[in-house]
């Protein structure tokens, strides 16, 4: 009881972590996801357009194989452990996004009903940083893009030119600019 405690602890801080990036909080997950599994190696899956990209990794080096076990959860409805790999299928926004595998070559992973509740609880909290990083995305593009061409728009230009002058008074150098208005 106090190892799932303190599993669910971890991932807790990992959640709860201000000022950090979506995906540094995935790559912590499968850092400790790892650690507690005695995995080698890790990895997220994004499933689009009939093939699988290995998205973020930590460990080993993957290779196709870990490409076709993420493919083989994908499909699954629940954790999928196997002697070589354990992972779960993950789900962003309500629909299928991929999934997350850990590999062990040298000794078959556990496989308790409380390891199964860690990695599901392990994909929910990658789930969420996944999804948390596409709604950044979406709010820049919005922010920072026009909505009819996709190009960048002024408030990107205007950011632009002020990081630029802030990090030109940092180093104390000169820069210039050229602006033209090609519609009046």
């Amino acid at each position: 009881f106090a190892r799932q405690a303190s599993r669910i602890a971890d991932l807790h801080r990992i959640a709860a972590a201000a000022n950090v990036a979506s995906l540094d909080k995935v790559a912590a997950t499968l850092n400790v996801g790892m650690t507690e599994l005695g995995a080698d190696r890790a990895c997220v899956g994004h499933f689009h357009g009939g093939l699988m990209e290995i998205v973020q990794s930590a460990g080993g080096e993957t290779s196709e194989r870990d490409a076709s076990n993420l493919s083989e959860i994908v499909d699954a409805a629940d954790v999928v452990v196997c002697p070589a790999f354990a992972g779960a299928p993950l789900t962003v926004e309500g629909k299928p996004y991929g999934a997350v595998c850990f590999g062990q070559d040298a000794h078959a992973l556990p496989a308790s009903p409380a390891d199964r509740d860690y990695i599901a609880a392990l994909a929910t909290l990658i789930s969420s940083a996944i999804q948390q990083c596409e709604r950044e995305k979406r709010l820049d593009t919005l922010a920072f893009g026009d909505p009819l061409t996709g190009l960048p728009n002024r408030a990107l230009l205007q950011d632009r030119l002020e990081q630029t002058l802030l990090a030109a008074r940092r180093h104390r150098r000169s820069f210039a600019a050229h602006y033209v208005d090609i519609d009046h």
